[in-house]
């Protein structure tokens, strides 16, 4: 009797406990899709602006590049020969320009760096001279004319000398003139005598005021002849000034043309924008046309997360929203297979998609935490393309919904008629 209310109170206890389980234990409530996994970044499609001849491929299908690796090399549109004639003509207006600054400041000699003597000597030796030729020339025309200064400066100081001189001796005959007037009026000396003293004093007064007026001439010739000094001095510098507005204007002018040809001549390297795989070459012709404007290559990037696209059956719409969590699977068997990733819903398309086979879905996007799937102790990369399966967790359900819910779904349906 014992052995069986034991058994009893057993079974009592186990229902119990299988109650409470039911009630209050929960599973998750998941769709299952099935997608495949691609990377944010998308597959870059390299095309060139102005096209051309293929000179050289240097990658292959598969190959792995990294930013700025060389793709594939074009021959170049412009020749060799104009690049080399804008250098020499570019490297002769910069020689220019150095020495027509050195003219405009009236500098002794012109400073070239050592770079330029030992790259352009001729142009540099050539300048030099011309420099100098006409650095000379002003300072010849300029000497000239200081010269014409001091010669002025010498007459004006023997002409204050001879008026300083003829005064003194017009003081002189003034004493005599008073003298002989006073001997004349008392008949001690003759008027001839008289008359030749006014008359030499005549002469002096009119050498004093010839002096005077060939002082005043001296001094406006040198007031002229350093007019002159900077007039040519100004008129030099003139020179130099619309001569390098000139020639800078033509350097700025070919200066803008390389940089066309080096922008032009750089365009011939197609270099990878991104860290990736090339996933397919359209030409794979040396000396094959490359169209303006026309696909080159694409490139399969590595860099930014992964994302899962997926094709959720219309009927499931309803269930799922963005932000709800996703358990993503490898769909290939072994045991990649059983590990999972961690994902969540970051996009589903605001209208349905029809396929090829007339079946619609919505196109949704997983945001996958991670690149890299672990599963006892070994871990496996996910790559683009490959299959996997999405279980997007929509909710909870308690186990003893699964039991009642055909008895309330029942209940409701009951005592109703079509």
């Amino acid at each position: 009797m014992l052995k069986h209310y034991s058994l009893g109170f057993t079974a009592f206890l186990l229902f119990v406990l299988l109650a409470a389980w039911s009630y209050f234990g929960t599973l998750d409530y998941v769709t299952v899709t099935q997608g495949v996994v691609t990377p944010s970044n998308k597959i870059k499609k390299i095309q060139h602006l102005e096209g051309g001849i293929i000179r050289s491929i240097r990658v292959a299908e598969g190959q792995n590049v990294q930013p700025g690796d060389p793709l594939i090399e074009l021959e170049a549109t412009k020749s060799e020969t104009e690049f080399n004639e804008l250098e020499t003509r570019l490297a002769a207006l910069k020689i220019d320009l150095k020495r027509l600054e050195a003219e405009q400041k009236f500098e002794s000699e012109v400073l070239y760096q050592e770079e330029i003597k030992k790259e352009h000597p001729n142009k540099v030796r050539k300048a030099a001279e011309l420099f100098q030729i006409r650095m000379s020339s002003l300072q010849n025309r300029i000497l000239a004319q200081k010269n014409l200064v001091q010669q002025k400066i010498q007459d004006m100081e023997e002409i204050q000398q001879r008026i300083l001189k003829n005064k003194r001796y017009r003081k002189i005959l003034d004493e005599k003139i008073e003298i002989s007037e006073k001997l004349l009026s008392v008949d001690l000396s003759n008027r001839l005598e008289h008359l030749k003293y006014l008359e030499q004093k005549i002469g002096i007064e009119g050498a004093i005021n010839e002096d005077f007026w060939s002082l005043e001439k001296s001094k406006s010739a040198i007031k002229e002849a350093k007019l002159r000094i900077q007039s040519l001095r100004d008129a030099y510098k003139e020179t130099a000034v619309t001569e390098y507005n000139e020639k800078n204007n033509a350097y700025e002018e070919l200066r803008f043309r390389k940089e066309r040809l080096l922008d032009s001549r750089a365009r011939t390297m197609i270099r990878s924008p991104v860290k990736g795989r090339v996933k397919y070459l359209y030409y794979t012709t040396i000396g094959g046309v490359i169209a303006p404007g026309a696909l080159v290559l694409e490139i399969l990037p590595d860099a930014g997360a992964l994302i899962v696209e997926a094709k959720l059956p219309v009927n499931e719409k309803a269930y799922v929203s963005v932000g709800q969590n996703a358990k993503i699977r490898l769909s290939a068997p072994g045991p990649a297979g059983l590990g999972s990733l961690d994902g969540r819903v970051s996009y589903i398309s605001a209208d349905s998609i029809a396929d090829a086979n007339g079946t619609t879905y919505f196109l949704i996007r997983i945001t996958v935490s991670e690149n890299t799937v672990s599963y006892n102790g070994r871990s496996y990369d996910l790559g683009a393309g490959e299959s996997v399966e999405c279980r997007i967790l929509i909710g909870e359900r308690r186990i003893i919904d699964y039991f009642v819910e055909p008895f309330w779904k029942g209940a409701d349906r009951a005592l109703r008629e079509r």
